[in-house]
C-alpha cells in the first residue's frame, strides 16, 4: 500500500494538480490543512481517495504537525509514504518510473525537484535550481520528525531525518509550481 501525505496551507490554486499527480500511484492521500483561508480544504475533500482534515493545532510547528499526520498515515500500515508539498506534483515520468524504484531495497528515495519558472513549460536550471534533490518517499519505520531549532520547526523535511540517512537518489522528478509566477517570487 502506498499513501500520499501532505501538510498544506492556502494551496487552492495548485492542490488539484498536486493530489491528481499522486492518485494514479497512491491507494489513499491524507491531507492536513493548516487553517487555510482559501478553499484548499474543500477542494481536497471533494477528491476521490483523499482524506482531508483541518489541523487540530494552533500556531506554527511543522514537525509537530507532520508527526500528527504521520501517525494517522501509519494507521493504514503503508509499505511506502509519498510526502510532497501542496505546490508540487509528480511528473508523468516519475509516475511511470515509480514502480521500479519502489521494488528496490532502498528505504528512502530522493527525487529531483524542478522549479517551474514563468510558466508550465519553463524550468529554472541555474545555480541551486539545476541539481536539487529532496527525500520525499520512504518506508515508515516508527521514526518521527525532529525539532530543528528553526523557529516553529519550519523546514523539517518531508521524511524523518533518521530515515533520510539511508536514501537512494533517483531521477524521479517533482515539478515545483510555487515559484512559477513572478508575483510569488517577489
Amino acid at each position: 500500500m502506498i499513501i500520499g501525505m501532505l501538510r498544506v496551507k492556502n494551496e487552492a490554486r495548485w492542490i488539484e494538480r498536486c493530489i491528481g499527480s499522486l492518485l494514479p500511484i497512491c491507494d489513499k492521500v491524507l491531507v492536513m490543512d493548516d487553517h487555510s483561508d482559501d478553499d484548499t480544504l474543500f477542494r481536497c475533500q471533494s477528491m476521490p481517495k483523499v482524506d482531508a482534515f483541518e489541523s487540530p493545532f494552533s500556531g506554527l510547528n511543522e514537525s509537530r504537525d507532520k508527526n500528527h499526520l504521520l501517525e494517522r498515515v501509519e494507521r493504514f500500515n503503508p509499505e511506502w509514504i509519498i510526502a510532497i508539498d501542496g505546490d508540487e506534483m509528480l511528473s508523468p515520468s516519475a509516475q511511470a518510473g515509480m514502480p521500479a524504484e519502489l521494488s528496490g531495497p532502498a528505504t528512502c528515495l530522493s527525487l529531483r525537484i524542478w522549479y517551474l519558472w514563468d510558466g508550465d513549460n519553463q524550468v529554472r536550471t541555474d545555480g541551486v535550481y539545476g541539481d536539487f534533490h529532496r527525500a520525499s518517499i520512504f518506508r515508515p519505520n516508527g521514526s518521527r520528525f525532529e525539532s530543528n531549532g528553526n523557529g516553529a520547526n519550519f523546514h523539517c523535511g518531508n521524511v524523518p531525518s533518521a530515515i533520510r540517512a539511508n536514501r537512494k537518489v533517483t531521477e524521479l522528478d517533482i515539478l515545483h509550481m510555487g515559484y512559477m509566477e513572478r508575483a510569488d517570487r517577489e
